[in-house]
């Protein structure tokens, strides 16, 4: 189970995106992360819209996208 925090809704390359995540504070947690691909297929609640963390084609490409921030819920 996966916890979501707010999707920024401006788009950022992926090195910006991991950043983001590693260094985001919200609702006092700090282990936010990109989803996995499988978290990003199985979880509605994640814009299409937003990186997940086997977008290799796309990191590469330097592409933008939204960010979704989750982290792992015990």
């Amino acid at each position: 189970m996966i916890e979501l925090a707010p999707v920024l809704d401006k788009w950022y390359t992926y090195d910006t995106a991991w950043l983001y995540c590693a260094t985001l504070t919200h609702n006092n947690k700090y282990d936010w992360r990109l989803p996995s691909l499988d978290e990003y297929n199985d979880y509605d609640e994640i814009d299409i819209d937003c990186f997940d963390v086997t977008d290799d084609e796309l990191i590469k490409a330097g592409f933008k996208h939204k960010i979704c921030p989750v982290r792992t819920v015990d």
